[in-house]
């Protein structure tokens, strides 16, 4: 089940951050070796109905997909999560996923 560890508004960038649970990577020097485990915090459902005010109340431009790692979650879930963002966020905004997988990985 894709989860989802935390968010936290990033105001030097303009960004919401929410940050997914769960990658399979352990690259040296991991940004965030706390997110390496699948399963933590709350499911993204959950977590879309508590936290979709800030969609429509908050005065960021972006969203980044930071983790763990997107798209090491089951691919289903993952494109769930992204439709939900996309309904969720005002038009214009951009979407950005931070991915150690390539771009040819990314449908």
């Amino acid at each position: 089940m894709l989860t989802i560890i935390g968010s936290q508004l990033n105001p030097a960038h303009d960004a919401l951050e929410i940050y997914v649970s769960g990658c399979r990577r352990h690259c040296p020097g991991c940004h965030n070796p706390e997110a390496q485990a699948f399963g933590k915090g709350k499911s993204a459902r959950l977590w879309m109905k508590e936290n979709r005010y800030k969609f429509t109340t908050g005065t960021f431009s972006r969203v980044w997909l930071l983790g763990g790692d997107l798209m090491d979650q089951a691919p289903h879930e993952a494109h769930e999560f992204i439709r939900d963002l996309r309904k969720a966020m005002k038009p214009g905004m951009e979407l950005w996923l931070w991915t150690g997988h390539g771009l040819d990985d990314i449908p």
